[in-house]
């Protein structure tokens, strides 16, 4: 996977999206309220992001990696030798996830980063989506989904659940199309994510990192 993001990371050049000019020209696109410019490119490190959402502090991160420690057998879904839910299960708990996006309190108004991310599948380098997203204490997940080609944005909308730590979320309006992956995974470069394309087609895609170059200097 690290090669796979360093070529990712390698052919793009696309650094004024989720920047000043970018948002003017995106009315509909999602921006957190008090956001400094460059602020969407940011990431939160796993200590920062289980604290703010009130994870016991000795929690252990839970990782999600698809086709690895997650994997269908059959019509089960296993997390390592253990059997999780049936697959027709594990897409509801997805969709009911992104769709119960919990309402913030007036202690809730801040937004942690998680970054922007190339979308990718198989060998792929050069991303055509870019995908940005943040959350918040309450564990609502928000941010936007980018087509480099067209130009077109949509907001992104979901959630996280703070027991098994697994993220679920939509683009727009489509409620067939559910991505999830690893609160913890998104704390890394790399991040492996798994596609609901209905109840009955899953894809395993990659979100790389990308890092506008101020950042890769400061590393």
């Amino acid at each position: 996977m690290a090669a796979r993001g360093a070529a990712v990371r390698g052919s793009f050049n696309h650094y004024d999206v989720y920047g000043r000019g970018w948002y003017g020209t995106h009315p509909g696109a999602w921006a957190a309220a008090g956001w400094g410019a460059g602020q969407a490119w940011g990431a939160t490190a796993w200590p920062a992001t289980a604290a703010a959402l009130g994870l016991a502090a000795d929690a252990m991160p839970m990782v999600y990696n698809y086709g690895s420690n997650i994997t269908y057998q059959g019509d089960q879904v296993y997390y390592g030798d253990q059997p999780a839910a049936t697959a027709d299960q594990y897409y509801q708990q997805a969709a009911t996830l992104a769709q119960s996006v919990p309402a913030p309190d007036a202690q809730d108004a801040d937004w942690l980063p998680l970054g922007v991310f190339g979308l990718v599948q198989n060998d792929q380098a050069d991303p055509h989506y870019i995908v940005q997203f943040a959350v918040n204490k309450s564990g609502a997940i928000a941010g936007n989904h980018t087509d480099l080609v067209s130009g077109a944005n949509s907001p992104i909308h979901g959630a996280v659940d703070k027991k098994s730590q697994r993220i679920s979320w939509m683009v727009g309006d489509n409620k067939n199309t559910v991505g999830e992956m690893g609160l913890f995974n998104m704390t890394h470069d790399e991040v492996p994510v798994l596609i609901h394309i209905g109840q009955d087609k899953t894809q395993q895609w990659l979100l790389v990192r990308l890092k506008q170059p101020q950042q890769q200097k400061a590393q």
